[in-house]
């Protein structure tokens, strides 16, 4: 298994900040003006993302992005007109089920005080074949094996002479379950999908992703992908470049980024609400780790920490981006992120200047400024979708994976206990 050697890969903060200033431009670190957003329940400052679409095509070039900034932004990387389709049948499963959550359905603008539309525990609307089209694609696939199978796997293949491991899978058909030997260079993705729809106020708070599957592989990754338009004020993405690897991040890699949470990932499993926190947290987690606590107290303090003392605090590069339809993220699994708080309001001048394309009358906007307070918000729709290759153990709590056969088709299969052991 390829790894990173994080003693020899850590970068510490005067690295870091000469990096920010010598590597800008195209392919660089992207747009160097910071801009307020809300990180949960705190605000923060942050800079765009790095667009690596370019890098589309040059494997080492992508693996290298990846093992930098612990995320990959690739712009229109998926059909467009497939994705607008699987948020379209989000909204449609959601108007059915509830139709009175909706001013706007075909939109997505949320009447005034729902919340938790629970679109992570619809299951059923995320195996939907317009929503699977597009998490399951062969483009995410492909993509995935990009990211997943190193040249340094190739060289143990050729040196094995095994093409194939010895690690079982039962192959579920309609009739009959059907073992089969995992490939080694496949990629497989959890047939569990992180759905969510995301109401005004909401927001998933600073996390990584190993805590959820982090009892498996090490070489795993998500794929974020924003079903439909999601501007940040709609709740973007939010990332903080670097994190899986830095040292400032080394004390929440080695105690909470080692904890595991609920088998599905509906547990909140955060590291804190508020992302104006992170740098107190990352420093005091730091101390612990190196035994250098400056208060001598013990124990862990993650759940609403406040520390005033914000002269040493050490720098986060916070990255996020306006996200339109065929874009996607790829994340490594230790990088810690969060999406924004859901502040969009349709009600008002800005984001709710149009909906449907059509401009709103002055009594209207007049009427909707009186009664701003119960805000229009429009619903953000994402799915998250994790990878890993067929020949790497799995993580025992994920039952059920789904694999692209050779004629190009996806099934679901289950792991056997055999190949979680290897």
């Amino acid at each position: 298994m390829t790894g990173v050697n994080l003693e020899e890969e850590e970068i510490d903060d005067g690295t870091r900040e000469k990096r920010r200033k010598t590597s800008r431009g195209a392919g660089g670190d992207g747009d160097e003006v910071s801009f307020p957003v809300m990180g949960g329940v705190g605000m923060v400052h942050a800079k765009q993302m790095v667009d690596s679409s370019a890098l589309v095509g040059n494997k080492l070039a992508l693996q290298e992005r990846l093992k930098r900034d612990g995320y990959v932004m690739l712009r229109a990387f998926l059909r467009p007109e497939a994705v607008d389709t699987a948020r379209a049948e989000c909204l449609n499963a959601l108007t059915t089920e509830s139709p009175d959550w909706f001013v706007d359905e075909t939109v997505g603008i949320l009447a005034p005080g729902v919340s938790n539309v629970g679109l992570l525990m619809k299951q059923h609307v995320a195996a939907r074949p317009a929503v699977a089209e597009v998490t399951e694609s062969a483009d995410l696939f492909d993509i995935a094996e990009t990211f997943l199978f190193h040249d340094e796997d190739a060289v143990e293949d050729a040196v094995s002479n095994a093409s194939e491991t010895v690690c079982p899978y039962e192959l579920i058909n309609e009739d009959e379950n059907v073992s089969a030997p995992s490939r080694k260079k496949t990629a497989m993705t959890t047939a569990y999908k992180w759905l969510r729809g995301v109401a005004g106020g909401e927001f998933t708070g600073v996390h990584s992703d190993g805590v959820f599957l982090g009892k498996g592989t090490s070489r795993l990754i998500t794929v974020w992908i924003p079903l439909g338009e999601i501007k940040i004020s709609h709740g973007a993405l939010l990332v903080a470049s670097g994190s899986h690897r830095d040292t400032v991040f080394a004390g929440i890699r080695a105690s909470y980024g080692k904890t595991s949470v609920g088998p599905d990932g509906t547990k909140s499993g955060w590291l804190t609400d508020d992302a104006s926190e992170v740098p107190a947290i990352a420093r005091r987690m730091r101390e612990e780790l190196n035994g250098t606590r400056r208060d001598g107290t013990t124990g862990n303090r993650t759940d609403n920490f406040k520390d005033d003392n914000t002269d040493d605090q050490p720098p986060i590069d916070w990255r996020t981006a306006d996200f339109n339809s065929g874009d996607v993220v790829v994340l490594s699994l230790d990088v810690t992120h969060m999406s924004l708080a859901n502040t969009s309001d349709f009600s008002v001048d800005g984001d709710g200047d149009e909906i449907d394309g059509k401009k709103k009358d002055d009594d209207t906007k007049k009427k909707h400024a009186s009664e701003k307070k119960n805000k229009l918000a429009r619903l953000r729709v994402s799915v998250d979708t994790r990878w890993q290759l067929e020949g790497d153990r799995s993580d025992p709590r994920v039952k059920l994976w789904r694999v692209r056969g050779r004629d190009g088709e996806v099934r679901t299969v289950v792991v056997s206990d055999e190949a979680r052991r290897l």
